[in-house]
């Protein structure tokens, strides 16, 4: 797969992704160096979904804004992303600007420290519903993605090993409605120069078929994959994926200055 920069990023795909995006995210919050990126608004689940999110943690800030879904571990042996969203929720109370932020630490309980369930499927294969499959994870799969796809954008954390051609950057996977988000991100700093640009991250599009990311681009939901190389320091995987969740929360104008 190949893996631009933002800077290589065509004008089509970032026009096509201002069409998708409407509705203004904390209005008169500055992002990292940037307008406010845009997401489209979207219904709460209903409540008979929930249960699919039962060890969700949910960050209030108490003031209108997006809802965004943070979710690590559908591949359980991917073991930054857990990490990363474990040590969420304590980092964000307390500095959410406006909005909600929900994060499941661990959305594939099935496949105990592997990438597989029960059954030996992929769960990130099996998106929106395993296509009628009576597997416990197809039957995951279509409970997560009717939770999900009520978020107004769902950050996915992964770690990518010899499964992708190009294993050495961290990376920003997005769909047509998240493309402008994760540029802002790219594109803005922390206050002093330090930038997921600066970290070497890099920007690209094409999620496979049968991945959250792409079905929910499918039913109009923004969505970014985070992957970090699996073959770095659990240490440096963790701030990786800290980094770029920080990133794209403060693209959207969710975190305070």
């Amino acid at each position: 797969m190949r893996r631009p920069d933002a800077a290589q990023l065509s004008r089509a795909t970032v026009a096509l992704a201002l069409v998708l995006v409407f509705f203004t995210a904390c209005a008169g919050l500055p992002a990292m160096g940037n307008s406010a990126a845009r997401v489209s608004p979207k219904s709460a689940p209903a409540a008979d979904l929930l249960p699919a999110l039962a060890d969700a943690v949910q960050i209030e800030s108490g003031k209108p804004g997006p809802r965004v879904a943070i979710v690590g571990g559908i591949h359980w042996d991917e073991s930054s992303g857990i990490a990363a969203a474990e040590a969420l929720p304590a980092w964000l109370s307390g500095r959410l600007a406006c909005g909600t932020v929900m994060v499941v630490a661990v959305a594939n309980p099935l496949a105990a420290a592997s990438r597989s369930g029960p059954s030996g499927l992929d769960l990130n294969r099996l998106f929106p519903g395993g296509e009628g499959s009576s597997s416990p994870e197809a039957v995951r799969a279509r409970d997560l993605f009717a939770a999900l796809r009520g978020y107004d954008l769902v950050l996915d954390l992964h770690e990518e090993g010899l499964a992708w051609l190009e294993s050495d950057r961290p990376t920003l996977v997005t769909n047509a409605q998240s493309a402008a988000i994760a540029l802002a991100a790219l594109e803005g700093s922390d206050g002093e120069g330090k930038g997921l640009s600066e970290a070497g991250f890099a920007f690209t599009g094409g999620a496979p078929h049968g991945s959250l990311n792409h079905e929910l681009g499918q039913v109009g939901t923004a969505a970014v994959t985070i992957e970090v190389p699996a073959r770095l320091p659990l240490p440096e995987r963790l701030e990786l994926q800290t980094m770029a969740v920080t990133a794209l929360l403060s693209a959207l104008g969710l975190l305070s200055p």
